[in-house]
């Protein structure tokens, strides 16, 4: 063969694997993408969290519990209470993060099914009125980690887990009603608030009210009078700064005890008013009082291991330490 025909063959040979390359490439684009039939039943995580203006979870024998979104911090439940801050950071994660483990068996899947039935959780997730994912929660298979979820409208369950969760999946849907409520018994804007009353009813003499009004600060005591000298401006102001973030340890609303601890003399009794004037009263019920260990009758000499129920403008009742809260136990001559 001549060089000049090796050379055509040559080309002839390159322009062949061009155009199959060509052409197979054409074929694949033209290809559908697969596509995983399961992948709709069984993709339960929300990624855009932030998105989500209400929650609904149902149990059997449970109350409904509503979840509505306030701002990006904070929620509301059934329109009523505010949301543990701590608690539902753990329930957004695993709306967020929770991930297949593994598809169960034939043979498991009408003992799950029969489970959902008697004792799953129903979650709706909603951004505005859209309702974007709705599915059922089971109990716990295994070591307690694989936790069957359901799709609504679908007959295939899936093993589902949260990475760096050892545990269920489903314990963080089923707090108990005190732990979904907030714990936190203070937290005003101070610029907001108008007057403080702090009353000591076992001790009179250790009460007194403060007032802020526009830059100005006023004491009197707990018979409303102005002293005749001269008070501790800074001192004030900060006072009024404390009532920014004080939280309780323990939301005892449903405590069997509740009726008892009402019933007992309030140790401390403190009122916001604030400049839209309305109103907000707390109550204070010591617990050394309740368990005789020292009757505390006001501001002084209290242990640092002191604890005290807190009675809420809205009925709750919250436990807090004195290590917490005693920064506005205060006497009237703290100001001076």
């Amino acid at each position: 063969m001549s060089k000049k025909n090796r050379y055509l063959v040559i080309i002839a040979l390159i322009l062949a694997v061009v155009v199959a390359a060509i052409a197979l490439s054409g074929k694949k684009s033209n290809e559908p993408d697969f596509v995983d039939p399961l992948l709709k039943d069984r993709n339960f995580a929300y990624e855009d969290i932030n998105a989500l203006t209400t929650i609904v979870i149902n149990r059997k024998k449970y109350p409904s519990l509503v979840f509505k979104k306030l701002n990006q911090n904070s929620w509301q439940l059934n329109s009523k209470y505010m949301v543990n801050e701590a608690t539902m950071p753990h329930l957004l994660a695993a709306l967020k993060g929770v991930k297949m483990k593994y598809i169960p068996p034939q043979t498991m899947l009408q003992t799950i099914k029969d489970d959902i039935k008697s004792d799953g959780i129903e979650v709706k997730l909603y951004t505005g009125d859209d309702l974007v994912k709705h599915y059922y929660i089971g109990t716990e298979f295994g070591d307690g980690s694989d936790t069957p979820f359901l799709m609504e409208g679908s007959s295939q369950p899936f093993m589902m887990y949260l990475p760096g969760l050892d545990g269920s999946v489903r314990r963080r849907f089923i707090y108990d009603m005190d732990e979904w409520k907030s714990k936190t018994i203070f937290g005003e804007d101070p610029e907001l608030i108008k007057k403080i009353d702090v009353n000591y009813p076992q001790d009179k003499a250790s009460g007194f009210s403060l007032l802020h009004q526009t830059d100005d600060f006023r004491i009197l005591d707990h018979n409303g009078r102005t002293p005749d000298r001269k008070f501790n401006v800074n001192t004030i102001s900060a006072y009024f700064d404390f009532f920014t973030d004080i939280s309780g340890e323990s939301n005892e609303s449903e405590n069997p005890e509740r009726n008892n601890i009402l019933s007992t003399q309030p140790f401390c009794v403190i009122t916001l008013v604030m400049h839209d004037n309305s109103v907000k009263e707390y109550v204070l019920y010591s617990m050394s009082n309740l368990v005789g260990d020292l009757v505390l009758t006001g501001p002084k000499n209290i242990h640092p291991d002191n604890k005290y129920f807190v009675l809420m403008p809205d009925g709750q009742l919250l436990l807090t330490q004195q290590r917490v809260i005693g920064k506005i136990i205060r006497p009237y001559w703290y100001f001076f």
